[in-house]
C-alpha cells in the first residue's frame, strides 16, 4: 500500500520526525532555567507522580535505562538538592529515592511550562480531530511493535 506513494510516505515520516525534533526543542528551551536534561527532569517527574520513595532498581525499569545512568543522575540531582537517596530499611545495599520540597516545585514548574508548549502544539484542534491522531498513533504504534517482533524472531532463525 505505501509504495502507491513513496513521496507522500516518505514525506510523513520526516515531518514526523520534524515534528518529535521541534516539540523536543521547544521543550528545552523552555525547560533550561533548571539547568538539566529532560530525561533528569522524567526521573523526576517519575518519582512525582508515584508519591512515594523507588530504588535506583525501579527508576531503571520504567524509564528504560541502565542502572548506572540512573546512579550518576541521582547522584547529580542529590547533590543539586532536588531528591534525597536514604538506605532502604529492608535491603542496606539499596537506596530509597525521594524528592526534595525542591525537586517537587521543579516538576509542577516543569509540568507547567510543558503543559503550555503541549496546548500550543494542539492549537486549533477539535476533540475529535485529536481522538483520530490518537486512533493514527495507536495503529503506527502496533504496526511498529509488530515489526520490532518479526525483526527478532527472523533474527532469532539466522
Amino acid at each position: 500500500m505505501i509504495q502507491k506513494n513513496t513521496a507522500l510516505f516518505h514525506r510523513v515520516v520526516e515531518e514526523m520526525i520534524h515534528l518529535d525534533r521541534f516539540h523536543r526543542a521547544a521543550c528545552d528551551r523552555r525547560t533550561a532555567v533548571f539547568g538539566m536534561h529532560r530525561s533528569n527532569l522524567r526521573m523526576l517527574a517519575y518519582l512525582y507522580f508515584k508519591e512515594e520513595a523507588a530504588s535506583q532498581k525501579e527508576i531503571a525499569e520504567q524509564m528504560h535505562i541502565t542502572p548506572a545512568v540512573v546512579a550518576v543522575a541521582v547522584k547529580r540531582l542529590q547533590e543539586e538538592g532536588y531528591l534525597k537517596r536514604t538506605p532502604c530499611s529492608s535491603d542496606r545495599r539499596a537506596y530509597e529515592i525521594v524528592l526534595t520540597p525542591k525537586g517537587v516545585a521543579a516538576v509542577e514548574q516543569t509540568h507547567a511550562i510543558l503543559d503550555t508548549v503541549d496546548k500550543g502544539m494542539l492549537s486549533g484542534f477539535t476533540d475529535a480531530e485529536m481522538e483520530q491522531l490518537l486512533c493514527y498513533f495507536g495503529r503506527m504504534h502496533e504496526n511498529l511493535k509488530r515489526s520490532e517482533e518479526g525483526a527478532v524472531c527472523a533474527g532469532q532463525n539466522t
